[in-house]
C-alpha cells in the first residue's frame, strides 16, 4: 500500500535571476524575481448582491479605463444573477464563483492567483471609477519602485481622502466634475501617507504577494491597518493620488446597513486587537496625527533638499504631513529626521526617514545627537508644555534652527470652559498629558525675546464644543463683562494653540 502523496515540481526551465546588491536596490531584486508577464494591470472587482450597483461599477470600468487589462471577477456568494451578469460581459475576463458567502477575505487567495498584472487594482462593486483613473494612478505608482500601494481621492471615505468641501447633486453631475478634476495628471497633489483605506486600492503586485492577505484576527474592521503596517515594515510607500477622484456609492458615515451598537462593537475590539499585534501601537492615536492645523501655513526653504527633524511625532505622519506641503509648492526632496523619547516609535520613523537619522532618547539629550547640525524646519509634536522643562526645550529646538528655519509647535490651553467647569464642580478634569501653566501671551514674549523674526498663530478647537455651547457663551459673557466675548468665546473652546515661529 503506498502512504505517499508526491508533487514534483519541474524546475529544468527555471533560470534563478542573478542579483547584483551593490548595483540594484531590494525592489529591483523582487521585480526580478518575479515571474514575466505581458500583462499590465489586473483589475479585480468583488460583488456580493447589489446587482445593479455591480453594473454600474462594471459600466464605469469598461468606459473609463485606457489601455489593455484584463478583469478578474469574483462573485462572493451572490443570489440576485451576479454571476449571470458576469458571464454576459463582453471582456477578456475570469470569473470566480463562491456558492456560499463566508466573508470577502475568503475568496481573496484564489483571485490572487490568478491575477497576471505586474499592478493589481481592487475595486468592490458599490464603486465607480472615473476618467483617467487608471492613467494617473499608474503614472504615481511608476514614479518611484518604492511605492508599493496607491488610492485615489473618493466620496464617502475618512482619513482625509475626499476632496474637502466638495459636494454634488447628480451622479451625471460628478462624473463630469470628475473628468475635469482627473484631466492632469499632478505629482504636487499626489500624498505619503502612513495609512490608506482602500475603497479603490492599487498594488504592485510584488508588493502585494509579499503583504499577504488580511490576518484573520481583523475580521471587520481595522484589516486596512494591518495591511499598511505591513506595507510599511517591508519597505514600501503608500501614497493618496490627489490628482484623481472617483465616487463610492455607500454612506460610511451614516452607518449604513450596520447595527450601530455591533458595529461599535466590533470596532473596539478591531482596535484592540491592532495594539497587541503591533506592541502598543494605537491605529489611531499614534498614526493618524497628520497636524493639519499646526502645519497649515509652509514658508520656502533656503534650499532645494531641506531638512525636517520631527521630535516626538509619534510614528511619523506630521514630518509626511510637511513633506506633502511642500511638495505641493514644488518642492519634491528632503532629508528626514527623527528624535522620539518612546521606543516603540523607532521601526515607523525608520521607515519615515529611510532607514536611518533617527534616535530615540530623553529630550534634554537632543544635543548630542546633532552637534552644530541645524535643520530648516523642526516639528514639535507633544505640545511644549507639557515638557518638564518647556523653556529649556524651546531654546534647545531654536538653537538647532537655521537662520530662515520655521519651527512648529503647539502649546495646550489650560485655560479653556473645561477648567471653568472643574472649577465650579461640575466637571471632574483629568489632563494626562499634565501640562504646566502658561498663557499664549507669556509663550508671544518668550518667542519674541528669542529672536524670532516672524510668529503666526492658529487656534486648534477641542472636540465635543457644540455639546456645550450655551454654558460656554454664558461663560464667555460673564468673564468679558464690558470686553469682547467673542474673543474669550475663542480661548474657552481652543484646545492647543498651534505655532509656525520663523527664526
Amino acid at each position: 500500500m503506498n502512504n505517499n502523496d508526491i508533487v514534483i515540481l519541474d524546475t529544468e526551465g527555471v533560470k534563478f535571476p542573478e542579483h547584483d546588491l551593490e548595483k540594484e536596490s531590494l525592489y529591483q531584486i523582487r521585480e526580478k524575481s518575479m515571474q514575466e508577464t505581458d500583462v499590465e494591470v489586473s483589475i479585480y472587482i468583488q460583488a456580493y448582491n447589489r446587482l445593479e450597483k455591480t453594473k454600474r461599477c462594471v459600466e464605469a470600468v469598461l468606459e473609463n479605463t485606457e489601455g489593455d487589462y484584463e478583469l478578474i471577477l469574483v462573485d462572493n456568494g451572490s443570489d440576485d444573477g451576479t454571476f449571470e451578469y458576469f458571464q454576459s460581459i463582453n471582456h477578456q475576463k475570469k470569473i470566480i464563483r463562491v456558492t456560499k458567502n463566508v466573508g470577502s477575505g475568503y475568496p481573496v487567495p484564489q483571485a490572487r492567483s490568478m491575477c497576471a498584472g505586474r499592478f493589481i487594482a481592487t475595486i468592490p462593486n458599490d464603486v465607480y471609477v472615473t476618467k483617467h483613473w487608471l492613467r494617473n494612478m499608474l503614472n504615481c505608482m511608476k514614479s518611484d519602485e518604492s511605492i508599493g500601494m496607491v488610492v485615489p481621492r473618493s466620496t464617502n471615505v475618512s482619513n482625509a481622502q475626499a476632496v474637502y468641501g466638495y459636494q454634488f447633486t447628480s451622479i451625471e453631475d460628478f462624473m463630469r466634475d470628475a473628468e475635469k478634476y482627473n484631466e492632469v495628471s499632478d505629482p504636487g497633489k499626489w500624498e505619503e501617507r502612513l495609512r490608506l483605506v482602500s475603497i479603490v486600492a492599487m498594488y504592485r503586485k510584488v508588493a502585494w504577494n509579499l503583504v499577504g492577505p488580511t490576518d484573520s484576527i481583523f475580521i471587520h474592521d481595522f484589516g486596512e491597518d494591518d495591511i499598511c503596517a505591513r506595507m510599511r515594515l517591508a519597505g514600501y510607500k503608500m501614497m493618496l493620488v490627489g490628482d484623481t477622484f472617483i465616487h463610492h456609492d455607500h454612506n460610511v458615515f451614516a452607518g449604513e446597513d450596520k447595527d450601530p451598537e455591533e458595529f461599535d462593537r466590533l470596532l473596539k475590539q478591531g482596535r484592540e486587537a491592532y495594539k497587541e499585534k503591533y506592541n502598543g501601537l494605537d491605529a489611531w492615536d499614534d498614526i493618524l496625527n497628520f497636524e493639519y492645523k499646526m502645519l497649515e501655513e509652509v514658508i520656502l526653504p533656503s534650499t532645494a533638499t531641506p531638512s525636517i527633524l520631527g521630535i516626538d511625532v509619534r510614528c511619523g505622519h506630521p514630518i509626511l504631513t510637511l513633506s506633502n506641503k511642500l511638495r505641493e509648492i514644488g518642492v519634491f526632496s528632503n532629508q528626514r529626521y527623527a528624535f522620539t523619547r518612546k521606543a516603540k516609535y523607532y521601526r515607523d520613523l525608520q521607515f519615515v526617514c529611510g532607514g536611518e537619522n533617527v534616535e530615540c532618547d530623553r529630550i534634554e539629550y537632543l544635543d548630542e545627537y546633532y552637534g552644530n547640525a541645524t535643520m530648516d524646519y523642526i516639528i514639535l509634536g507633544e505640545p511644549i508644555n507639557t515638557y518638564a522643562n518647556p523653556g529649556q526645550v524651546f531654546v534647545k529646538l531654536m538653537n538647532k534652527l537655521k537662520s530662515g528655519g520655521c519651527l512648529y509647535f503647539k502649546l495646550r490651553n489650560t485655560s479653556n470652559y473645561k477648567t471653568y467647569l472643574h472649577m465650579a464642580g461640575k466637571l471632574n478634569l483629568i489632563d494626562n498629558d499634565m501640562p504646566i501653566a502658561i498663557t499664549v501671551e507669556e509663550m508671544c514674549d518668550t518667542v519674541e525675546l528669542l529672536g524670532a523674526t516672524e510668529a503666526r498663530i492658529s487656534l486648534e478647537f477641542m472636540d465635543g464644543v457644540n455639546a456645550n455651547i450655551e454654558i460656554i457663551k454664558e461663560i464667555a459673557i460673564r468673564v468679558a463683562g464690558n470686553g469682547d466675548a467673542q474673543s474669550v468665546f475663542d480661548k474657552l473652546v481652543t484646545k492647543n494653540y498651534c505655532f509656525c515661529v520663523k527664526k
